[in-house]
Protein backbone atom coordinates (compact mmCIF):
# COMPACT_ATOMS: atom_id res chain seq x y z
CA UNK A 1 0.00 0.00 0.00
CA UNK A 2 2.94 2.57 1.21
CA UNK A 3 4.75 1.96 -2.71
CA UNK A 4 1.04 2.18 -4.67
CA UNK A 5 0.91 6.00 -2.77
CA UNK A 6 4.35 7.02 -2.83
CA UNK A 7 4.32 6.25 -6.67
CA UNK A 8 1.36 8.41 -6.95
CA UNK A 9 2.54 11.21 -4.63
CA UNK A 10 6.14 11.55 -5.93
CA UNK A 11 5.71 12.69 -9.13
CA UNK A 12 2.99 15.18 -8.12
CA UNK A 13 5.64 16.18 -5.51
CA UNK A 14 8.51 16.90 -8.12
CA UNK A 15 6.50 18.53 -10.76
CA UNK A 16 4.20 21.06 -8.74
CA UNK A 17 7.52 23.31 -8.44
CA UNK A 18 7.10 23.96 -12.35
CA UNK A 19 3.35 24.10 -11.59
CA UNK A 20 3.74 26.60 -9.12
CA UNK A 21 5.83 29.05 -11.09
CA UNK A 22 3.48 28.92 -14.24
CA UNK A 23 5.55 26.56 -16.38
CA UNK A 24 8.25 29.20 -16.72
CA UNK A 25 11.03 26.35 -17.55
CA UNK A 26 9.12 25.55 -20.80
CA UNK A 27 9.40 28.19 -24.23
CA UNK A 28 8.05 28.31 -27.31
CA UNK A 29 10.13 28.33 -30.35
CA UNK A 30 8.39 29.17 -33.40
CA UNK A 31 11.34 27.87 -35.88
CA UNK A 32 9.93 24.24 -34.73
CA UNK A 33 6.50 25.22 -33.84
CA UNK A 34 6.42 23.31 -30.57
CA UNK A 35 7.57 23.88 -27.02
CA UNK A 36 10.59 22.96 -25.48
CA UNK A 37 12.55 22.98 -21.89
CA UNK A 38 14.65 25.56 -21.88
CA UNK A 39 18.65 25.37 -20.78
CA UNK A 40 18.76 27.30 -17.52
CA UNK A 41 16.01 24.53 -16.09
CA UNK A 42 18.82 21.90 -16.24
CA UNK A 43 18.91 20.59 -12.69
CA UNK A 44 15.14 20.75 -12.46
CA UNK A 45 14.86 18.82 -15.33
CA UNK A 46 17.64 15.99 -14.58
CA UNK A 47 15.79 15.80 -10.97
CA UNK A 48 12.23 15.16 -12.76
CA UNK A 49 14.12 13.14 -15.06
CA UNK A 50 15.56 10.95 -12.26
CA UNK A 51 12.64 10.94 -10.33
CA UNK A 52 10.11 10.07 -12.78
CA UNK A 53 12.36 7.49 -15.07
CA UNK A 54 15.28 6.00 -13.30
CA UNK A 55 14.15 5.66 -9.91
CA UNK A 56 11.14 3.72 -10.73
CA UNK A 57 13.38 1.12 -13.01
CA UNK A 58 15.66 0.38 -9.70
CA UNK A 59 12.44 -0.12 -7.40
CA UNK A 60 10.95 -2.69 -10.35
CA UNK A 61 14.73 -4.11 -10.69
CA UNK A 62 14.48 -4.56 -7.12
CA UNK A 63 11.32 -6.30 -7.05
CA UNK A 64 11.81 -8.50 -9.63
CA UNK A 65 15.05 -9.66 -8.24
CA UNK A 66 13.43 -9.71 -4.61
CA UNK A 67 10.58 -12.41 -6.42
CA UNK A 68 13.12 -14.18 -8.27
CA UNK A 69 15.53 -15.02 -4.92
CA UNK A 70 12.37 -16.17 -3.38
CA UNK A 71 11.27 -18.60 -6.18
CA UNK A 72 14.37 -19.83 -5.99
CA UNK A 73 14.93 -20.30 -2.48
CA UNK A 74 11.63 -22.21 -2.58
CA UNK A 75 12.76 -24.19 -5.12
CA UNK A 76 15.67 -24.93 -3.66
CA UNK A 77 13.93 -25.62 -0.65
CA UNK A 78 11.90 -28.00 -2.35
CA UNK A 79 14.45 -30.38 -3.69
CA UNK A 80 16.25 -30.48 -0.81
CA UNK A 81 12.93 -31.88 1.46
CA UNK A 82 12.09 -34.17 -1.32
CA UNK A 83 15.50 -36.03 -2.02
Amino acid sequence: MFVLVVARAVPFLCVLPGIARGLDGVGYIPKLLRCVLLADQRDRIMLVTTVLTIVPSVVVVLCYSRVILYVLLLLTNHQTCCI
